[in-house]
Formats: structure tokens, sequence, C-alpha cells
């Protein structure tokens, strides 16, 4: 599970953190984690001010302040974190890459590897969806996953949003797998 915090909606979005765990979804658990700040710029990446605005909401201030000294501690380079991204998933070798959202996550990191000329770790069609598997698991059992899993952590941080994600993903699939053992 891969999880973005940027500051821009658009595919060529700034990023500010990567979060991603391994999970098996058929065993159940969360494995290996990796949290990377990155520095704030790159070139030609997008900055949107309604998403800084939304940022500097105090919804949102302990994430932001999480990011910023997560940042300043062990600052990144877009492409040294890309290639930190790439380790990690090369390394753990995993089926399927998940996002939060097709057209999110993953498509901005594409971006980002092709502005960078640098080969994405995965292949596009290994990209998996928590929004449909959430949507299939309410609409076949009428049990919303999502909502059944307790969030932990801060909110909007990279990492805790990618187990999280996971943890919900995890259940929806056990929801369908008990379902279909019936």
């Amino acid at each position: 599970m891969i999880d973005l915090e940027t500051l821009s909606l658009k595919p060529n979005a700034m990023i500010l953190s990567i979060g991603a765990v391994m999970f098996d979804a058929e065993i159940g658990n969360i494995g290996a984690q990796l949290h990377i700040g990155c520095v704030m710029y790159g070139q030609g990446r997008d900055l949107d001010r309604d998403v800084v605005k939304w940022w500097a909401e105090p919804k949102q201030k302990a994430a932001y302040d999480e990011i910023m000294m997560f940042v300043q501690q062990k600052p990144y380079r877009l492409d040294l974190a890309l290639a930190a991204l790439s380790r990690f998933i090369v390394k753990h070798n995993p089926k399927q890459i998940w996002g939060n959202s097709p057209s999110f996550d993953l498509s901005i990191l594409a971006n980002a590897y092709q502005q960078h000329d640098m080969t994405m770790p995965w292949p596009f069609w290994n990209e998996r969806d928590t929004r449909t598997i959430v949507n299939v698991c309410r609409q076949l059992t009428g049990v919303d996953p999502k909502k059944q899993i307790e969030f932990d952590g801060t909110a909007h941080s990279a990492l805790a949003d990618a187990i999280y994600q996971a943890r919900y993903v995890i259940a929806a699939y056990q929801l369908l797998a008990s379902r279909s053992a019936v």
C-alpha cells in the first residue's frame, strides 16, 4: 500500500511524503514499512493554493507539523525518494501495488518516475484501488470495512494512512473471502 501527502491534486503534484507498507490480505498481516519525507520542490511539480490552504487549517496542523519535522530531520530530494521507494518495492516484491485511488497516489508517482527518467518498480497492470474493494465489499456484504477499522496515528501522515488503508483492505478481503466460502 502506498500513500502520498502532496501540495496539489494534479498528477505532477509536489510530494511532501511517501508512506508504504507491505501487507498480505489473505493472512491478514502488516509487514515492512517505509516513510520518506521529500524536499518540497521538484522541477515542474505543481503547487495548488487551495491544497496549501487546506494544509494550513487547524484540523491538519498535527499532520503538517509532523511532515515538516520529518522532512527537516531526514529530507530526500524527489529523485532519491523515488529510488528509496523502488528499492523497498524490489526488496519485498509485492504481488500488487495498492493506492487509495487509481487517479491519485499511483498516477502522481508514475508522473514523478517519468519526469526523472526512472523506471517505475511495478507494472501498471498490478495496480489496485482501495476504493473499489471497499465499494464491492459494501455492496456484497452490507459492511463497510473502512468504518469497521479504527484509525491509529496521525491522519494525513503518509505512513499512518497507508497502514490504515492496508488494514481495511485486509478486512474487506477477509469479509469477501468468508462470504464466498459459505
